[in-house]
């Protein structure tokens, strides 16, 4: 469950010039010029999706379609249920961790959706999509 995001990876920073050291272009400028970037936005829906599920950093996992898994944690914070799907698909299997007829969310575009048949299909696609409860 831990992050692994490397200085410059949250703005999509090129490697620089690393002249006689191999690896002096991984430590070249902070590109600041980025910061509102779409990398940027990306890593922050991200983030903000994983802060507000410990289901994600602390949870176990297990696939329920091709590149489709459920994360489910209960413990201290108490229970946390989320699919993560990780493909180009608007319509995700999520059988097993929401019930047909729940309401969930795409936390990165917004979009709700109802569940039927074992699917939540949303109008857009996004990769990922980031499939929670809607309370």
């Amino acid at each position: 469950g831990q992050v692994q995001i490397f200085y410059g990876d949250e703005t999509g920073r090129p490697n620089g010039d690393g002249g006689s050291d191999a690896t002096q272009g991984t430590r070249s400028a902070f590109n600041w010029d980025a910061v509102d970037g779409d990398v940027n936005k990306h890593w922050k829906k991200v983030g903000k999706f994983r802060q507000g599920h410990p289901a994600v950093g602390g949870g176990k996992q297990t696939e329920i379609a091709g590149n489709t898994f459920k994360r489910y944690y209960n413990g201290q914070a108490g229970e946390d249920t989320v699919v993560i799907y990780a493909g180009n698909s608007s319509s995700v299997t999520v059988s097993g961790a929401f019930t047909d007829g729940m309401q969930v969310r795409n936390a990165y575009t917004g979009e709700t959706a109802t569940v039927s048949g074992g699917k939540a299909t949303f109008t857009t696609a996004s990769n990922p999509v980031l499939v929670e409860a809607v309370e």
